[in-house]
């Protein structure tokens, strides 16, 4: 018989491809939040350095009108009110940089417990001729299980290992 065993290096390996899978998401969001906050930043600092520039100008004019001035404590206004959302968006990243490295470190984790496991169990496969019976580990690919599965028949039919790297035994 044939049997599939979903033990602690598949249960390890399943959550592997899935945090791989995260990460990968998490990862394309992160460059989009990034670039969104890197194209707000230059827009501000734009912004900021005209209206400085506008403010020296009109200071070494010695003034201006009533108007004017009117005018640049709008602009003022505005500009502390885009910074303080640029502020707001910088700690998000900054949130969402943590959430992404936290993801990344968990992955790492679990692929150091998926080494270790290994380290005691490294097959993926294994014929016991006693009870007949094959009992399969890891099912990541139809193409891997199909060739985990021949080389334990192999082993079922009496053959022993390979020194041949591109034999299945």
């Amino acid at each position: 018989t044939v049997n599939m065993v979903y033990d602690r290096r598949q249960l390890l390996n399943t959550q592997i491809n899935l945090l791989e899978k995260d990460i990968k998401s998490g990862k394309t969001t992160l460059k989009d939040e990034i670039a969104n906050f890197e194209r707000h930043s230059v827009e501000f600092n734009n912004k900021l350095t005209a209206f400085k520039q506008k403010v020296i100008s009109w200071n070494a004019k010695g003034g201006g009108l009533q108007e004017e001035y009117d005018k640049l404590i709008q602009e003022q206004q505005n500009l502390n009110e885009e910074e303080i959302l640029l502020s707001s968006m910088a700690r998000q990243l900054n949130l969402s940089t943590s959430q992404y490295n936290t993801q990344v470190n968990e992955l790492n984790r679990t692929i150091q417990f998926f080494k270790n496991a290994l380290q005691v169990s490294p097959e993926e496969g294994v014929y016991n001729p006693q009870e007949e019976r094959i009992d399969i580990f890891f099912n990541n690919n139809r193409n891997e299980l199909v060739r985990t599965i021949a080389h334990e028949f192999g082993h079922a039919r009496g053959l022993s290992h390979s020194t041949n790297q591109q034999a299945i035994m």
